[in-house]
């Protein structure tokens, strides 16, 4: 996985595995799941389909929240955004973070 940050966008780049790469928006708790999850659609895919693991996967990020970056033989990361922010963090902290976006945004800060 690499990380590029453009201003106050961040593009995550995920090699690619079986179409199991994956970024999502975390919104909220799932009972069936655990975590309610929006997968985001890829920016750009460097692959050819033939060749299901080669290649990278390229993710857009432009909005403020907490992330959960899936890249297959790596475990699973988390991340939040808040304005030209970008930080890891981990699992336990997820909701936390998603109540701190949520408060500051609700503030205008």
């Amino acid at each position: 996985m690499t990380i590029e940050q453009d201003f106050n966008e961040i593009f995550i780049n995920l090699k690619h595995y079986d179409n199991k790469e994956y970024v999502a928006k975390i919104i909220g708790k799932d009972e069936k799941y655990g975590l309610k999850r929006e997968f985001l659609v890829s920016f750009c895919r460097d692959w050819i389909p033939i060749e299901k693991r080669k290649g990278t996967t390229t993710f857009r990020i432009k909005e403020n929240g907490v992330y959960e970056i899936n890249e297959p033989e790596e475990n699973r990361k988390y991340f939040s955004k808040l304005g030209f922010k970008f930080k890891e963090i981990s699992f336990d902290d997820i909701f936390q973070a998603l109540n701190e976006i949520k408060t500051i945004e609700k503030n205008g800060r």
